[in-house]
């Protein structure tokens, strides 16, 4: 076996091991240290503990997610992507829906839903953060709140579908969703 092919071969086995258990024991991590071959494998070893501890956030506009085979596409987008947080505007989505689509997400969902089935705003939450999540309120099915709560750091993510913001040219004094959320202390 030429010494590339070791490399190659180590290398598989340390990726390997990084992806099933993070957690390494102190033997293996001198092990890395004194081998000077294996310093680009401290530099994964940093990305993968980071994106670890990092939160994922998406955004994205459906327009419309009432079809099954769409939403488990969009899960398994989310899942191989490590998303954690997904914010969906215009759903199009009712109680009966949600309901049903909730078999297909490995977490939490929070939405809010019209009478008209023509608007709607959803998050959905990963297991990873559904911990560290806090639903607000949602109404109007046009707005969900929710708190997310990441290193002493407090995110309020909020997914408007307004007249009035689409353009960025408001100054929210007619916006219900906002001044109500805006009114509230934290």
């Amino acid at each position: 076996m030429t010494d590339e092919e070791l490399a190659a071969n180590m290398s598989k086995i340390r990726r390997k091991r990084l992806v099933t258990s993070p957690k390494f024991t102190k033997d293996e991590l001198k092990k890395f240290r004194r081998d000077p071959r294996n310093n680009f494998i401290d530099l994964k070893l940093l990305t993968f503990l980071l994106f670890i501890q990092m939160v994922n956030i998406l955004s994205i506009n459906a327009n419309g997610l009432r079809d099954q085979s769409k939403f488990q596409k969009l899960c398994s987008f989310c899942s191989e992507n490590y998303n954690d947080v997904v914010a969906i505007q215009k759903t199009f989505w009712s109680d009966d829906l949600v309901t049903s689509f909730s078999k297909f997400w490995n977490g939490k969902i929070f939405y809010s839903c019209a009478e008209t089935h023509r608007q709607g705003v959803a998050f959905l939450i990963s297991k990873k953060v559904e911990h560290e999540v806090n639903y607000i309120q949602s109404f109007d099915g046009r707005c969900v709140h929710i708190q997310l709560q990441q290193d002493d750091k407090l995110i309020n993510i909020d997914t408007s579908m307004s007249k009035l913001d689409r353009c960025g040219k408001t100054k929210r004094t007619e916006d219900k969703s906002y001044n109500s959320i805006n009114q509230r202390k934290f």
